[in-house]
């Protein structure tokens, strides 16, 4: 029997798929939109560290551009995928599946269903009305894996206050 649950919240996108995978592909973006679950995004060296309400998490990135992966990875080799996807018409839509235990309420886990739908809702109106805007410098990148596998890019966000705010 499967000890975690899943759910696979989406939202469509009218914007670029250059600029939509470069703006979610930066990770010190999400605490613009993920604002029920990342609080601040930190660098430490070269590990990135995400403020949850739980407390920090050391994360990395696994992404492909070619695929329209962009996952998180946590301790452990967690990994909470998300996948962008363009359908051929003009339109992208982007998913996001996150994993809970299976002896967590069934309330708790659709509060994380509703949490997370109104986090990519709000993810679309920011991405549609200033798309490119929140992106940070490729020359800020600060981790690459070798060899074969996606690479790991980290950027340190430019601009007026934290996380790539707009000027």
């Amino acid at each position: 029997m499967a000890e975690m649950r899943h759910s696979t919240p989406s939202v469509t996108l009218e914007v670029g798929y250059a600029t939509a995978f470069g703006d979610l592909n930066d990770w010190c973006n999400q605490p613009q939109w993920a604002l029920n679950v990342v609080k601040d995004i930190r660098q430490e060296g070269a590990q990135i560290l995400m403020t949850t309400p739980l407390g920090e998490v050391p994360i990395e990135s696994c992404s492909s551009r070619d695929l329209g992966a962009i996952d998180i990875v946590l301790l452990g080799n967690s990994v909470l995928p998300a996948r962008l996807t363009s359908m051929g018409d003009g339109s992208l839509v982007y998913t996001f599946t996150f994993s809970m235990p299976t002896d967590i309420p069934e309330d708790v886990f659709r509060n994380g269903q509703g949490g997370m739908e109104e986090e990519l809702q709000h993810l679309g109106r920011i991405l549609e009305s200033y798309a490119g805007v929140l992106a940070c410098s490729a020359a800020s990148f600060v981790s690459q894996r070798t060899g074969p596998g996606p690479v790991l890019c980290f950027g340190v966000c430019r601009g007026p206050g934290s996380h790539g705010t707009p000027s």
